[in-house]
């Protein structure tokens, strides 16, 4: 008897895992797949995409950002690297215009930032970033033809000048003094032409 108890016992001891595997697997799908998920299906509607900062965007945001920081009700991303790169979905390949929310770090009357935009690794706009306290930068992007693709697209953005985030006193205390940053993005959004 002792031996078929251990079998039964080893037995559910295997399934639990499998079945706790699974629903770990599906939980990590839903939490960072849902704004894939989401923007995919807006965009196959006709309608705008947003790809923002947040808890949910380690797929979409790929290399060169710091970890989220917040500000008021702002939550973003700082460059920390010269080139950071995100990723967005996009269900066809079709003309598409992208709205970058983007801030200069620092005083712009006096450090010029520039930011090279590319797609798919080719430049498709060079953007001299605008402080103004009334309305935080905005700026749109409209790839050539040809350039984009259906499915992952990189959008890469190259900043001229990194700033040590210090330059901001005490604010965004998640991210190290003396840490160099570029620019920061709230927000991508996707809009089909």
């Amino acid at each position: 008897v002792a031996p078929t108890l251990r079998r039964l016992d080893q037995r559910s001891v295997v399934q639990t895992l499998a079945a706790l595997t699974v629903l770990a697997v599906a939980a990590a799908l839903w939490t960072f797949g849902m704004p894939y998920a989401v923007a995919r299906e807006a965009l196959l509607g006709g309608e705008p995409a947003v790809i923002r900062a947040g808890t949910r965007d380690r797929w979409l945001f790929s290399g060169g950002w710091s970890e989220l920081t917040v500000s008021g009700n702002v939550v973003s991303r700082f460059a920390t690297d010269q080139t950071a790169t995100l990723v967005v979905p996009l269900p066809e390949a079709r003309p598409y215009k992208f709205v970058l929310r983007l801030d200069p770090l620092g005083d712009s009357a006096t450090l010029r930032q520039k930011v090279r935009v590319l797609i798919n690794q080719q430049t498709v706009e060079v953007l001299q970033l605008q402080w103004d306290p009334e309305r935080v930068g905005q700026y749109e992007v409209s790839p050539p033809a040809g350039v984009l693709r259906r499915g992952m697209n990189e959008i890469t953005l190259q900043s001229e000048n990194m700033v040590s985030i210090g330059h901001t006193g005490d604010a965004f205390p998640e991210i190290p003094r003396n840490r160099d940053v570029g620019v920061r993005l709230w927000y991508v959004l996707i809009v089909p032409a």
